[in-house]
């Protein structure tokens, strides 16, 4: 047997089964997946919980857990920081942390998601009550953009524009 044979069975048994072929049209480009979805709420195209069920990293535990940055500190070429997890929940579990940036936006400047994971890394096993630390170092040319528009970058290329980044710590893309 092959597929169409399978969609002439399937057909004949199902009076709604339309039976055409379907076409996808992907697109590339930093608007994809989450970061639409964060970058469209951030600019009130959306309202993020009415389209949005599960953000991007979302997931669920038997426990709960908190999650604290510490030590930040700007080394030049990197940041680094650690973040202390602390099971708050009553049973031992596992935590994920994600490490998103928020990069400067000029508007028709160089098009940029409003949300980007950076980095992330799992907890080992932590008891109620217990903490672990994990650290990160990011090196900041990861945090550079894409100047597709040739706005500042002849020909096309990677850049990392001058202004405020913002480093955080989140459960989910959200």
């Amino acid at each position: 047997n092959n597929v169409d044979d399978l969609k002439e069975a399937i057909a004949a048994s199902d009076t709604a089964y339309e039976g055409t072929v379907s076409f996808v049209d992907y697109v590339e480009g930093i608007y994809v997946g989450y970061k639409y979805y964060e970058t469209a709420s951030d600019d009130g195209v959306i309202n993020y919980e009415d389209v949005v069920k599960y953000p991007f990293g979302y997931g669920l535990s038997y426990t709960t857990f908190e999650q604290k940055m510490n030590d930040f500190s700007d080394n030049g070429d990197n940041v680094t920081f650690n973040v202390t997890v602390t099971n708050t929940g009553d049973v031992a579990g596992k935590d994920v942390v994600e490490v998103y940036f928020t990069p400067p936006y000029t508007n028709g400047g160089i098009e940029k998601a409003s949300v980007n994971l950076i980095d992330y890394a799992k907890t080992g096993e932590i008891a109620p009550g217990e903490s672990e630390t994990v650290e990160f170092t990011i090196n900041k040319e990861d945090m550079a953009s894409y100047d597709a528009n040739e706005i500042k970058v002849a020909g096309g290329g990677y850049i990392l524009e001058a202004g405020e980044y913002t480093v955080s710590v989140r459960s989910d893309s959200h």
